[in-house]
């Protein structure tokens, strides 16, 4: 009878013991036998049989508690065609991670049983159990097949004694109507109820709608809503206060869906279809660890709107009012002999074949049948030149190009206008859209004519082609009075306008003209604004504060985009208290979107600040008003007694003439201003730059400039000179304290010491108010420093720089603060107050950062960025360990790692291996303090032969020692993972394994 002495847990098997130990489920798949003798292989090493023979089903599972299970099977010969020896079983199992493998293994040896083949005397039908270690895992399971399921004699007697398993008759009846729990939660069973008496969510149709979750919660973070459903938020007021919304901030309601990531559909509560309310629908993924940003889906209400799409008409064609009127087409050509493709394109200077030399422009090209020319259709090219010329030349089946003429001599020539017949009584003039002439008699019954229509002549222009726009000019023969209006792309026609003319000099609601020198009369001018080019001049009228009233303020308002400057200049008289004198402050700025409101570049300064109405009103700077859509400058009253009226004017210069055109549209707004409580400095004169000034009192010379308010930067500061052989510390004392500013600060200067020469220190810090501390500070130099270190720090009353320390000795050295850039916090009051001095002690010196100084660029070589990858183009920076991408060959390693007791092994190090499969070689050094049992595997895939777990150290006693492995090199395929790993059968012996996975 064959002894198999018990099964041992194959090493892919403890694996499996300890996954499933913590959570994961342990399924048995089959039992194989064979007749494999191990001839001093490692059991625990097996992967499968050494010679497998037969597959066995399994019949049953069983738990023995506490640590054990039971796995039941039968052997039947009735299949077995060529008889063996009963010598090895196995016993398989399924990973969660890998599939299907060994768990456990045993071998009889030479107590083998021999197994007949089937269909002779010898029948053998075998049932017999494996019992097997199970660890502490919980979720164990088996496949069975149930045809081969058999009962033991003992199990079968225990069932007959159990009085429990034998129900009574009511209990039957009780037990037939009562819903099997196998159904709960099963197909075409019953749904299961969770601790709330709910159906689980998992368990409902997609069919059936679920009940959206509403939000209740102020300033909920959409971003932390993942979990798969829907979701409602019904109050706007709730909306507004919700982080990463769409743009759209309202009542909504969300959806939330998975894929491989989440996604969010956002749809707000709005019903109507059009305008700033209309229903609208927004969508995002979350994928990985980013989510996308918000996009809106077009729906219907989209249609033909402004930022919508378009929608096709009757004729499935895109309607006219929703393409741009220009024809200026995307490609540029070069020789238009061959350009034989419709459309509309510019034409290159130089370009072959235009109509004369050296011009360029714009060319339309028509082909009748098809977008091409053939040679068998004609095609016809019409070239609008920069200089104004049009010309027209056409090619002919397979011919030649005509020559280029204008289009008014050219063959193809139209004649613009043509007599028409006499106009009769209710003709529309809507209707007269083809070019000609047309006489006019007192007929009755016109419609949408000019006015006093007596006899004259109407003149029709048209544009070509099937073009909408239609120019009508009716002249009155009787009174020689010419009426003149248009129709536009939209087909509608404006009012008739009347043309001025020489009866209309000079006199009431005419027009003014010029004397014999050119020049108009003085006493016909009365002109609220000037306008030569895009220089403007507008007086824009006048206001009036009240008595003894506070925080008064009136908006000069500009509701189009600007670009260029202007001055705003106010003045009164001595009224009720003095205002009288001039205040100007001049605006250079460029403002681009009206809808948006985005200021790109603003810089402002008084200019003139004379007299009494220079502390009495002050001025904003440049700003939108969203609500109106409108860019304006507010003018502030600063004392509460002024109360007299103010006469505002602008003038200035536009970037172009349609910019003058829209400061031309400037008005004062009639509404005074209460609820603006912003208290605006006194206005102070700044003088233009590149004047410098000198401050009487500190002779300190500098010059501001002011980036729209976000950003001063201050020009020459404060110098400092010594004579040589001073010793001390050069401190520069800034005229601020802690104002949570960005400082960048540049120091320049000259050493007339031999070697040195001129130098350059730049300093950026924080002077962070809170802490109070500097913080996030760098320094770096050009030339030769005459000190070696730089600190930021207080004085007590003031920041300062130091430069060198108390042992630095200074030759004959000049220094200058040249610029300062201020930005974040604190901008302002950064011009004057700086001092620098040679100081011998630093007492009362506090809170001191000192940044170390680069010199150069030090993170740039040549103008190649450094990196600790290995990035194309880029100089290699060393990374924390030591070494260069791309050039060491170590990937990973680890050093003197302790390993603990572990039967089912710690991983030591693992590697994914890249895109590509890839050589390596892996190294081991292990220590011992004790003898211990030791296993070293290393797991990898073949790219040809797939998994694979190498032995680098079989399991066996190893001595107190140092041991050193021959390394493994290997080939591991792309994709996957080459794993480390080390099994410890001693629980007190303490171990050590240094290893490296690196390129072979």
């Amino acid at each position: 009878m064959a002894v198999f002495g018990g099964m041992t847990i194959t090493i892919k098997g403890l694996a499996l013991q300890g996954k499933a130990q913590a959570g994961a489920k342990l399924e048995y798949t089959r039992v194989a036998i064979g007749d494999g003798s191990l001839n001093g292989q490692s059991m625990p090493a097996l992967n499968g049989l050494i010679s497998q023979k037969m597959v066995l089903p399994i019949t049953r599972i069983r738990a023995q508690p506490p640590n054990k299970a039971t796995i039941g099977s039968v052997l039947d010969n009735s299949g077995v065609t060529s008889g063996f020896y009963f010598r090895e079983i196995g016993l398989f199992a399924t990973d969660p991670d890998i599939g299907e493998i060994l768990y456990a293994y045993a071998n009889s040896g030479v107590t083998a049983d021999y197994i007949p083949p089937g269909g002779g005397s010898d029948i053998i039908e075998k049932v017999f159990d494996i019992d097997v270690v199970i660890g502490t895992a919980a979720n164990i399971s088996a496949k069975i097949d149930d045809s081969l399921v058999f009962t033991q004699k003992k199990e079968f007697l225990a069932h007959v004694d159990n009085a429990t398993a034998h129900i009574t008759a009511a209990e039957r009846t009780a037990w037939n109507t009562s819903i099997p729990r196998a159904e709960k939660g099963a197909v075409s069973g019953v749904a299961s109820l969770d601790a709330n008496a709910d159906v689980y969510d998992e368990q409902i149709p997609p069919n059936i709608a679920r009940k959206a979750t509403e939000i209740t919660k102020s300033a909920t973070d959409l971003n932390t809503i993942t979990t798969e459903g829907e979701y409602l938020c019904t109050s706007n007021a709730l909306a507004v206060t919700f982080l990463n919304m769409p743009p759209t901030k309202t009542a909504f309601h969300l959806k939330v869906s998975k894929h491989a990531g989440f996604n969010q559909t956002f749809t707000t509560f709005n019903t109507v279809a059009t305008g700033g309310d209309r229903l609208r629908m927004y969508t995002r993924n979350f994928y990985g660890s980013t989510w996308g940003e918000w996009v809106e889906i077009e729906n219907t209400n989209s249609k033909n709107v402004a930022n919508g799409y378009a929608g096709v008409d009757a004729n499935v064609k895109v309607p006219r009012a929703n393409t741009y009127n220009s024809l200026g087409g995307i490609s540029a050509l070069s020789n238009l002999d061959t350009a034989y493709t419709a459309g509309t394109y510019s034409v290159n200077a130089n370009a072959t074949g235009t109509p004369s030399s050296g011009e360029y422009g714009q060319v339309m090209i028509n082909v009748s049948q098809g977008e091409t020319h053939n040679d068998v259709n004609w095609i016809w090219q019409m070239f609008f030149g920069t200089a104004g010329n049009t010309f027209v030349r056409r090619k002919v089946n397979n011919g030649a190009w005509f020559p280029w003429v204008p289009t008014w001599t050219g063959n193809n020539d139209s004649v613009l206008l043509m007599t028409k017949s006499a106009l009769t009584s209710g003709t529309d003039f809507n209707t007269l859209t083809a070019n000609g002439i047309y006489s006019m008699s007192t007929y009755t019954g016109l419609v949408n004519a000019p006015s006093n229509i007596e006899y004259g002549v109407l003149i029709v222009m048209k544009t070509d082609g099937a073009s909408p726009y239609v120019k009508q000019e009716a002249t009155n023969v009787v009174t020689g009075v010419t009426q003149t209006r248009f129709r536009t792309g939209s087909l509608t026609w404006s009012a008739w306008k009347t043309n001025e003319t020489t009866n209309n000099k000079n006199v009431a609601g005419g027009y003014v003209g010029l004397d014999s020198v050119g020049a108009i009369n003085v006493d016909k001018v009365v002109a609220p604004k000037v306008r030569t080019g895009s220089f403007f001049r507008k007086y824009l009228g006048s206001f009036t504060t009240t008595p003894d009233v506070g925080n008064e303020k009136l908006d000069i308002i500009f509701p189009d985009v600007l670009s260029g400057y202007v001055d705003v200049v106010l003045s009164s008289n001595y009224g009720y208290q003095p205002a009288f004198g001039q205040l100007r402050k001049r605006f250079s700025f460029h403002a681009g979107d009206i809808n948006t409101g985005t200021i790109h570049f603003q810089e402002t300064m008084y200019v003139e600040t004379i007299g009494a109405i220079s502390t009495a009103y002050a001025m904003s700077d440049l700003f939108y008003d969203s609500a109106s859509k409108t860019f304006r400058i507010r003018i502030s009253k600063l004392q509460v007694s002024n109360g007299n009226p103010i006469q505002v004017y602008i003038e200035g210069m536009g970037g172009t003439n349609t910019f003058a055109d829209n400061f031309d549209k400037a008005t004062l707004n009639s509404n005074v201003i209460t609820t603006d409580s912003t208290v605006y400095p006194l206005p102070v004169r700044t003088f233009v730059k590149p004047t410098t000034f000198k401050d009487p009192v500190t002779t300190e010379t500098g010059s501001v400039r002011n980036y729209a308010g976000i950003q001063y930067k201050y020009h020459n500061v404060v110098g400092y000179s010594t004579t040589g052989g001073l010793t001390g510390t050069v401190k520069i004392t800034m005229p601020k304290t802690w104002s949570s500013t960005m400082l960048r600060i540049k120091i320049n200067g000259y050493d007339y010491t031999a070697g040195k020469g001129a130098w350059e220190l730049t300093i950026g810090a924080y002077n962070y108010v809170s802490t109070p501390a500097w913080t996030s500070a760098n320094a770096f130099a050009e030339g030769n420093l005459p000190f070696t270190s730089v600190r930021l720090a207080h004085d007590g009353t003031n920041n300062c720089i130091l430069l060198g320390g108390l042992t630095t000795v200074w030759g004959i050295t000049s220094l200058e603060v040249s610029e300062v850039l201020a930005s974040f916090g604190g901008l302002t009051g950064w011009e004057k107050g700086w001092q620098a001095a040679l100081i011998t002690s630093e007492t009362g010196i506090t809170n001191v950062l000192s940044p170390a100084i680069s010199y150069g660029n030090a993170n740039t070589l040549n103008g190649y960025t450094t990196s600790t990858t290995a990035t194309p183009n880029t100089v290699a920076l060393r990374d924390s360990k030591g070494e260069l991408a791309g050039v060491s060959s170590t990937l990973v390693k680890a050093n003197d790692m302790p390993i603990e007791y572990s039967a089912s092994g710690i991983t030591v190090l693992e590697y994914n291996v890249t895109a590509t499969d890839q050589t390596l070689t892996v190294s081991v050094y292990l220590t011992l303090l004790k003898a211990s049992n030791i296993t070293i595997y290393l797991q990898y895939t073949d790219p040809r032969l797939g998994m694979y777990d190498y032995e680098i150290c079989p399991s066996k006693l190893l001595a107190r020692d140092a041991h050193v492995f021959v390394p493994a090199f290997i080939r591991a395929k792309s994709g996957t993972t080459v794993r480390l790993y080390v099994v410890h059968s001693e629980e007190t012996n303490p171990a050590y394994v240094t290893a490296s996975i690196g390129k072979g």
